[in-house]
């Protein structure tokens, strides 16, 4: 293999350069030191074009105490995590006492409460999003909070964001907005499991959002809404929620959270 410095004196006696006192110089007289260095730049030029970068990683050397090394690339380093085993499991079994409690207080299935958590936190109390929303099931002070303070707790303010870092008050708020879709905003839906795949959308993006998944007009009323959803079987309204919601975001959610109601039954 040729160095960096053996192509340079190849290319450098292929156009007649000779080495003068460490200085290069063409053999034709007229040459002035201009066009030496002209000269001497196109070499260095023609050889960096003429040889390409994977061929510089072998090639190029430097010599340091006498000796050559190769200089090597950048090397890229992974590292293996070992987690602890179950985690999300054992967090999920902190919260069972109290969906199970808040679960028979609403009529809310607890394997779909349980899904929720599962798919806004990963039953971690302390999460909070973008959005923001908050807590184990990811309450949206100024909306769902708001409504179960407006409709069950009789005060039209929004949720306090300390309280709902607090697992109890959060999963007792979550489900009473479950219970508020269900009962309230779908409750003109006929079907209980066409109801159901709505209520998780709408937990996600609101029930004006799921309306418009159906209505041609894309309006927001939900009332107009249901008549066609209660025109169809309950597969064909999931079908139709998957590929007509308005967000991709809602779609995958309603996704995640109807595959693992069964990991919680």
């Amino acid at each position: 293999l040729l160095t960096i410095v053996d192509l340079y004196e190849k290319k450098r006696t292929e156009l007649g350069i000779e080495r003068v006192e460490n200085k290069p110089k063409l053999t034709t007289p007229e040459t002035n030191n201009k066009s030496v260095i002209t000269s001497q730049s196109k070499i260095k030029i023609e050889i960096l074009d003429s040889t390409s970068k994977k061929e510089f990683n072998i090639l190029a050397k430097e010599k340091s105490n006498d000796k050559e090394s190769v200089i090597k690339p950048k090397k890229i380093v992974s590292y293996n995590l070992l987690l602890p085993a179950n985690s999300l499991q054992k967090r999920a079994a902190q919260y069972q006492a109290i969906v199970d409690k808040e679960s028979k207080r609403w009529l809310i299935d607890s394997a779909l409460i349980m899904a929720i958590i599962h798919s806004e936190s990963s039953f971690k109390s302390n999460a909070k999003s973008y959005i923001p929303a908050y807590g184990l099931m990811q309450v949206v002070p100024t909306s769902a909070g708001h409504d179960v303070n407006k409709y069950i707790h009789k005060i039209d303010a929004p949720m306090e964001v300390s309280d709902l870092y607090v697992p109890l008050v959060n999963v007792e708020t979550g489900s009473a907005y479950l219970n508020i879709l269900n009962n309230r905003y779908l409750k003109a839906i006929t079907n209980e499991q066409s109801r159901m795949y709505c209520m998780i959308a709408a937990y996600n993006t609101g029930a004006g959002n799921v309306a418009r998944a159906f209505n041609k007009d894309r309006s927001t009323n939900i009332n107009k809404a249901a008549i066609v959803i209660n025109s169809m079987s309950s597969q064909q309204v999931y079908d139709h929620l998957v590929k007509n919601l308005p967000y991709d975001e809602t779609k995958n959610y309603l996704k995640k959270v109807n595959n693992r109601i069964a990991l919680y039954k």
